[in-house]
């Protein structure tokens, strides 16, 4: 069976996301490294907070 890992970020309408360390980073870096967006949402602050999905890597 396929199992995914996610990811949670803050975003902006610009394609920029929040990193780890508070930086803005630029989305399409995301997809580069294998993550597919699967749904944005705005939060009580009217912030957009996207989740990310991508296949588990297996070990």
């Amino acid at each position: 069976m396929q199992r995914f890992e996610y990811i949670t970020v803050y975003v902006n309408a610009s394609g920029s996301y929040q990193a780890a360390n508070g930086s803005w980073r630029n989305m399409k870096e995301l997809g580069e490294q294998g993550w597919e967006l699967v749904s944005v949402v705005s939060d009580a602050a009217k912030d957009m907070v996207a989740f990310f999905k991508r296949p588990q890597q297996h070990s």
